[in-house]
Formats: C-alpha cells, sequence, structure tokens
C-alpha cells in the first residue's frame, strides 16, 4: 500500500465523473449519417477518447472523403452534441458520492479537461457541479492540450500545490500520459468505453470510483493540514 500524501485532487471529466462518450459517439454518428457513411462502432470510436473535437472531426472527414473542411461538419455536431448533453447528460452515482465527500473533508479539487470551456461549462450547470470545483483547466486554457502535461501543470498550479502533492484519476492513455507527465500520482480508472484500453501506465488501476480511499491518500478523517 502506498504511503504517497496528497494535498488535493485532480479529476479528469469525461468518462470519470459523468458517463458522456456513448453521447459523444451518438452524436458523432448523427453526423456521419447524415454524410451517408458507416457509422463507427463503439471500439471504432475508442482511438478518440480523451482527444479533441477537432482532432476528431479532421480525422474523420479525411478518412471518410467528407467533401467539406473538418470545421463544417465540426460545427454540425457540437450543435448535436450540446442538445443531446442538456437533455441526457447525468453524473456517475459513483462520482457525486465521491465529490460529496472530498468537498466535506475540505481537501482541494480540481478539473482537468481535454474539453473546451464552452463544453465545461454546460456540463458543470446542466449537473450543478459548479460549485464543487475549486479550479477547472479546460483545452482551450493551454498551449497544448493532452496528453502534454500542460492541462495538470496548469491545475496544479491555479490550486496553489506542487503536482507531486495531487493526485489524479483518468481514464484515457492520453490523460494518464498528460498526469504522469505532470509529476502526478495518477489512478487509472477503468470505464465502460474504455475496457480495451491501455491504461497500464498509471500508478494504479481502479475498476470504480467507489474504490478509492480517500483516507489512504488524505488521512484518515481528518481536515487537511495547513501546507507549510
Amino acid at each position: 500500500m502506498t504511503t504517497f500524501q496528497a494535498r488535493g485532487i485532480i479529476f479528469d471529466f469525461d468518462g470519470v465523473l459523468i458517463d458522456s462518450e456513448p453521447l459523444y459517439l451518438k452524436s458523432v454518428n448523427v453526423i456521419l449519417e447524415e454524410c451517408g457513411v458507416p457509422q463507427l462502432t463503439a471500439p471504432e470510436y475508442e482511438r478518440w477518447i480523451g482527444s479533441t473535437a477537432t482532432r476528431t472531426w479532421e480525422a474523420l472527414t479525411h478518412e471518410n472523403n467528407l467533401p467539406e473542411p473538418p470545421k463544417h461538419y465540426q460545427d454540425r455536431y457540437e450543435a448535436v452534441i450540446e442538445a443531446v448533453l442538456w437533455r441526457e447528460l447525468t453524473i456517475k452515482p459513483e462520482a457525486e458520492e465521491l465529490l460529496k465527500l472530498v468537498e466535506r473533508r475540505g481537501i482541494p479539487r480540481g478539473v482537468a479537461t481535454a474539453s473546451r470551456r464552452k463544453w465545461l461549462t454546460i456540463k458543470l450547470e446542466k449537473l450543478g457541479l459548479t460549485e464543487y470545483f475549486d479550479v477547472a483547466v479546460c483545452s482551450t486554457d493551454v498551449r497544448r492540450t493532452k496528453p502534454a502535461p500542460d492541462i495538470y501543470l496548469k491545475a496544479a498550479e491555479l490550486m496553489g500545490l506542487d503536482p507531486t502533492d495531487a493526485v489524479a484519476i483518468e481514464d484515457s492513455p492520453a490523460g494518464i500520459k498528460s498526469a504522469k507527465s505532470a509529476g502526478i500520482h495518477t489512478i487509472g480508472l477503468r470505464t465502460g468505453m474504455t475496457t480495451n484500453l491501455d491504461i497500464s501506465k498509471a500508478d494504479e488501476i481502479i475498476e470504480n470510483l467507489r474504490e478509492f480511499d480517500v483516507d489512504r491518500y488524505f488521512g484518515q478523517g481528518a481536515e487537511l493540514a495547513p501546507a507549510s
């Protein structure tokens, strides 16, 4: 068992706290169907988990020889996914339990997501989670998104933490590489959409957020001591 003691926790958002990837896949397939090209299966979509919509549509436009520029399809996709998120997005019950626990314990908490600010704001507002986080860093806040370490370095900085004093929870190879490259102790979470992805580079792996032992990382039931 690790003796590592953390002073703050940084969450990836999509896949870790919310089961959003099936909604993204559903919305991607709406656009592909409109274009008359084959839709993606869940295993085919896995390679885009942890990536950005821009990268996804650049590749899909090229691979399917679509006639319009990638931004045309991305704009249409974003209109579809916004409606889907407002209508269907929910928080994972175990994620809500963990967030309430770390809030109650006074543990500093942040979000580090490859989403753009617009999308994170929609998700936080839809789920009523805005007040749960001290810091939220998006791809639009840094020069390089995941798998570069910039997002996690920025989150730790804004939380007033040395990266080595934080713990991150991630569910994708790109996210794990990002957090690890920042020097953060990283927990890999297996989720329904990432079962086949290689998350072995994480410091440890859990199958459910209920396996995350807050006492193990932050001390048994005690409030965090002031930073020295």
